[in-house]
């Protein structure tokens, strides 16, 4: 199996992604159901183990590519969307978007090697307070700068004449 010194080893995460891995092709597009990935997998390890550690096979065989690809768009709709903003930013808002976008790539890629949908709650959390924060920051610094524009004294409105 694939390790690294005497630490970590995934040759055991491996196996566990075997049986999920092959099951996908029974119900590819929708999946088998919520949490039969680890219905299957306490079955595999007699009760040992019941967590896939990859919440991508996870996702797949529990709710089929459909479920994946919903999930995997709206990671990268929230990341192109929050980057987005960033670059329209007038405030320093913009580096909470920057922070709160990127903050989905770990995400994603930790999804590969543990449970990190299933078990940081939390990190999600931390995302979307980030996110929250800007957008709030950045609604604020435009209602500002409105305000100091209608205020500003050489503003000038077009004067209409009657007849």
């Amino acid at each position: 199996g694939l390790s690294y010194g005497n630490g970590l080893n995934l040759s055991g995460r491996i196996s566990f992604w075997r049986p999920l891995v092959a099951g996908i092709s029974e119900a590819p597009w929708l999946g088998h159901g919520s949490r039969t990935s680890s219905l299957l997998l306490g079955e595999f390890t007699q009760g040992r183990e019941s967590q896939a550690h990859n919440d991508w096979i996870r996702f797949t065989y529990d709710f089929g590519f459909i479920g994946s690809g919903v999930y995997l768009v709206t990671i990268g709709l929230q990341l192109l969307l929050a980057t987005r903003q960033a670059h329209r930013s007038i405030s320093p808002a913009r580096l909470l978007f920057y922070a709160g976008a990127n903050s989905f790539i770990p995400f994603a890629v930790l999804m590969v090697t543990d449970n990190v949908a299933l078990y940081a709650a939390y990190w999600g959390c931390l995302q979307f307070s980030l996110l929250g924060a800007a957008y709030r920051i950045e609604q604020v610094a435009k209602r500002r700068q409105l305000i100091n524009m209608r205020q500003r004294t050489d503003f000038v409105r077009p004067i209409y004449r009657k007849g």
